[in-house]
This record gives structure tokens, C-alpha cells and sequence, in this order.
């Protein structure tokens, strides 16, 4: 890397094309949003579970009978130590020996709506999930505003550390970044696709400000009827 040298807008007497500064605040604020819905939602999984263990461990261990078994779930009907009627519930089989009807299950029931079979553990994949995305796209979130900062800060001043490069446009209209030392047939260390395009319009045409240009086919130029493939730098 050389010494600073201006940047061309800078030279020119004219603001950086970029705009001003960037200030992302909807995407901070979405990001700070779904990370904070994830550390809930990881809360939320976590007191489902402790719940479930503090309901079993006060229910009555009981016999189920399986009545039948449709899509991954079993209905089972139970009674309750206290002779009341028989009930019936469907649960998620999460075990690994699939059981059929009239086949007989240790249930734990507490008589408020809580069955569940004998060992099993409280799952809470779903919770760890949904905080699983919500976390990864705030985190993206954040990585973008960040990102979008620190480009801008790259250009807020009016000099930066030059290299030496040699470009050259290829047939497509991209320009093909090489080592200044290294000729035209060794590899690119970059392509450079046109993205956007600005002129700089000066005090006596109106006003001193950046004027948008318009590529044509999403910012390649079509190179002239018989051009050669290779063109010198």
C-alpha cells in the first residue's frame, strides 16, 4: 500500500456520490427485535420444561391402554386413582418402540389436563427452533447495518492508502483487476462489475450535485461489433 492519495470526488472538488452518513436504524431495530425475541422464546422453551418436570413429579403414575394409533400419535384412555370415569387423551410418540393397540402404557396423570407417559422427557424443540431463526436473522441483521457503517466510514474521508493496480476490461464490460507487476495473462485478483454509475454535474449546469447514470443491461456495456476478446490494458 502507497501513501494516501485523494479519492476522485475529493479531487474534483465534489461530496462523496455515496450520500451522507448511514444510519441503518430499521434493520438495528429489527435486529435488536429478533434477538431479543430469542433470548425469550429460549426462556420461554425453558419454563415449559421446568413446569412439565414439577407437574410430573406431583402427578399419580397410572395405566393407559392404547385405543389407537393414527399419524405418530397415540390415543390412550386412563383411569384415575380416585375411580373416576375413564379419559381419554392423544399423545405425541416420541419413543422408539411404536406401540399398537391394547398395548398398556405407565401414564403419570395429575387430574388437571397433564398426561404424559412414564420417562418421558419434556420436549422443547420447538422453543430452541423458533429462537434458533429469530436469533440467526437478527444476528444477519446486525451483521448488515454494520456492514453498511463501516463501508461508508471507508469513504468519509478525503484520502486512502493507494496500490498500484493494472486494469483491464474484458468482453463482458467488467474490469479485471491485476497485480501492476504481473502482466495482462497472469489471474485478476478482482472483476469489477458496474453496479451503479454517477456524473458529477457542475455549478453552471444547474447546480453542483451527482447526477444518477442509467446502464444499459443491469451495467454492462456491449463491446463494439468485432472487438477483440482480449483488450489491452
Amino acid at each position: 500500500m502507497g501513501p494516501p492519495v485523494a479519492y476522485p470526488w475529493t479531487a474534483a472538488g465534489a461530496s462523496f456520490p455515496g450520500g451522507g452518513p448511514v444510519r441503518p436504524l430499521v434493520r438495528r431495530a429489527l435486529a435488536g427485535l429478533l434477538i431479543a425475541a430469542s433470548v425469550l422464546l429460549v426462556a420461554l422453551g425453558a419454563i415449559d420444561r421446568h413446569d412439565a418436570r414439577a407437574r410430573a413429579a406431583a402427578a399419580t403414575q397410572v395405566e393407559g391402554t392404547v385405543l389407537a394409533i393414527d399419524r405418530g400419535n397415540a390415543e390412550v384412555a386412563f383411569r384415575l386413582t380416585d375411580g373416576g370415569p375413564a379419559r381419554t387423551t392423544r399423545l405425541e410418540i416420541r419413543w422408539a418402540d411404536s406401540p399398537e393397540a391394547g398395548d398398556h402404557l405407565p401414564l403419570l396423570a395429575d387430574g388437571r389436563g397433564f398426561v404424559e407417559v412414564l420417562g418421558d422427557t419434556p420436549d422443547i424443540t420447538g422453543w430452541l427452533s423458533a429462537a434458533a431463526v429469530s436469533g440467526t436473522t437478527g444476528i444477519l441483521l446486525a451483521a448488515s447495518a454494520a456492514g453498511a457503517v463501516r463501508r461508508y466510514r471507508g469513504f468519509s474521508g478525503p484520502a486512502a492508502p493507494a496500490m498500484r493496480v493494472l486494469v483491464q476490461p474484458d468482453s463482458e464490460g467488467d474490469l479485471l483487476v491485476r497485480p501492476v507487476d504481473g502482466g495482462p495473462a497472469g489471474p485478476a485478483l478482482w472483476r469489477l462489475r458496474l453496479r451503479e454509475a454517477s456524473r458529477w454535474r457542475a455549478p453552471d449546469e444547474g447546480g453542483p450535485r451527482w447526477l444518477p447514470e442509467r446502464p444499459a443491461r443491469g451495467g454492462r456495456e456491449e463491446p463494439p461489433t468485432g472487438s477483440p476478446r482480449s483488450i489491452p490494458p
